[in-house]
């Protein structure tokens, strides 16, 4: 992503492979709160253009990464961004 900023565009192999990755581990336990995992949605969600509130609704309902700091930070974010 740092040496090719064009590859992570919302149509990029990149974007479809984090989408695929982050919609494959929804329902495992063991990545609700890993910080790679969360990290994985949000740079999905940032490379597709959909990093809004309503995607942290559904972080949140579905666990992921409600345990980790970087949840609330990238929140937070968002919610500073709407006005």
């Amino acid at each position: 992503m740092e040496n090719n900023p064009q590859a992570s565009g919302p149509d990029s192999e990149l974007c479809q492979l984090l989408e695929k990755t982050s919609n494959r581990f929804v329902d495992d336990i063991r990545y609700k709160n890993d910080p790679r995992y969360l990290n994985c949605w949000i740079q999905y969600l940032k490379c597709a253009g959909k990093l809004t509130k309503e995607h942290f609704t559904y972080l949140n309902n579905n666990g992921i990464g409600i345990g980790l700091a970087a949840f609330y930070e990238e929140y937070a974010e968002v919610m500073e961004t709407m006005e």
